[in-house]
């Protein structure tokens, strides 16, 4: 394992704390090392000047140091890159403790911590993903690495390191998400390592809502749509797409902020990262990582599937008498140019928001909207089993059964009147947000 040495006590000409902009060129095709002037540039020439550029290396490969050391009795240098295998670890620019971590083999010591190095070009700044900028990392014996670093020349940010999930992070910090441009800023999406804000009020799933005298949608204003941003930095559509019942509203709903589509979200690698009724989707506005090349990114959402059963919060974004009751459009899979049913099926008249074991992953479930094949919220029940949703729990005059919840976007008074949304236990362990009137002082369950 290749240790990680502080950026201290290396070249004097090169060191800096935190690493310094990319220095000034000098003639003769050498670059300073710190401004010096006194480093061989060991750039030009290289296979590549930064991933994905001009598709510069093959299809497994990505752009990795050439080496590691100054040679030739060099004092300080600034090393070259070429195309080398991709590994199957991190990306570049996520925390590391040593070279095998990183999917380009190279672990560089930054501010007494690890970074894995992701080539990018210390002339232009080009390469970097949004929230790093280019700079010149030195390494043992005088050499530099053009890498990109969290934060800008302006202002470093040395422990913003890429992401995709909480555990990608030092202690302490939560991967959240930047560059999205429905959040006003520009880019392809990326988490980045930072401290949490926010707190409760923006747990994921919470409806992202303008501050006061804001735009209704990100659409209209999305720098100000977003100037409170939640916890994990993101406020995206809640559902993955596929049918995107759950996010379609109408002008009406935006101006009126009763749109329930935008949410609080955070990254992913898989469904076991995200808690349980959302799945970790890769909506179609997200599909592309950094560049072409990286892995897709990832976001918790919403399940959507073959309509009518589609992804559901509660009863309210299921079927009544043939329309989708959360946006009043018809309950099948609409073709919006044509203005019709694509599938031409006849649209059901009802549907239930149900609780749905997930059989591939134990522990797991999602919410879906059902056809009726059992009682309906309201109706008298002795058992989950009796119930379309699976939910069987007290009512205002007996058991009756119920619908799913959530918490932070509670409709139940209005859904099931005399009830609140409150854990419930549910099967065999589950613990499940239910519309109940009889929930205790403390939480019945512990959700996922």
């Amino acid at each position: 394992m290749r240790r990680l040495i502080p950026l201290l006590g290396l070249c004097a000409a090169c060191a800096t704390e935190p690493p310094a902009a990319p220095p000034e060129e000098s003639t003769g095709g050498t670059g300073g090392g710190g401004g010096s002037g006194a480093c061989v540039d060991h750039r030009p020439g290289s296979s590549c000047a930064f991933e994905g550029q001009d598709e510069a290396c093959g299809e497994e490969q990505l752009c990795g140091l050439a080496a590691r050391r100054c040679g030739g009795g060099e004092a300080c240098c600034t090393l070259g890159t070429t195309c080398v295998a991709r590994g199957e670890g991190r990306p570049g620019g996520a925390l590391c403790d040593d070279d095998s971590a990183c999917a380009s083999g190279a672990c560089l010591p930054v501010s007494g911590r690890g970074v894995c190095f992701r080539a990018c070009d210390a002339t232009t700044g080009e390469g970097c993903p949004f929230g790093q900028y280019c700079a010149l990392v030195p390494l043992d014996g005088g050499a530099l690495a053009a890498a990109c670093l969290g934060g800008s020349a302006a202002a470093p940010e040395p422990s913003a390191t890429v992401c995709r999930v909480d555990r990608e992070c030092a202690e302490g910090q939560v991967c959240r998400i930047r560059g999205m441009t429905s959040l006003g800023t520009p880019g392809a999406p990326v988490g980045l390592c930072g401290a949490p804000t926010g707190g409760e009020a923006t747990e994921l799933g919470t409806r992202c809502d303008p501050p006061a005298g804001a735009p209704a949608s990100a659409a209209e204003d999305p720098a100000a749509f977003s100037a409170a941003y939640p916890a994990y930095g993101a406020c995206a559509p809640a559902c993955d797409f596929s049918s995107g019942d759950l996010c379609r509203c109408s002008g009406e709903q935006l101006q009126a902020g009763t749109c329930r589509s935008m949410r609080c979200t955070r990254p992913c690698r898989g469904d076991p990262d995200c808690p349980n009724r959302y799945l970790c989707s890769q909506p179609e506005a997200l599909a592309k990582g950094y560049n072409d090349r990286d892995e897709a990114f990832r976001i918790c959402a919403i399940p959507g599937g073959p309509q009518p059963e589609t992804g559901c919060v509660d009863e309210g974004d299921c079927c009544e008498a043939g329309v989708f009751r959360g946006h009043g459009g018809p309950c099948c899979n609409w073709n919006e140019r044509e203005g019709a049913c694509f599938d031409q099926e006849i649209p059901e008249a009802r549907t239930h928001c149900g609780v749905r074991p997930d059989p591939s992953l134990p522990g797991r479930f999602h919410t879906v909207c059902r056809r009726p094949d059992g009682a309906g919220p309201g109706e008298a029940c002795a058992a989950d089993a009796d119930c379309t949703s699976g939910l069987c729990a007290a009512g205002p005059t007996g058991k009756h059964c119920t619908s799913p919840c959530e918490r932070a976007t509670d409709r139940c008074s209005a859904l099931l009147p005399g009830t609140q949304c409150c854990p419930t236990p549910f099967g065999d362990g589950l613990c499940v947000e239910a519309c109940r009137a009889d929930c205790p002082a403390e939480d019945a369950c512990t959700l996922d």
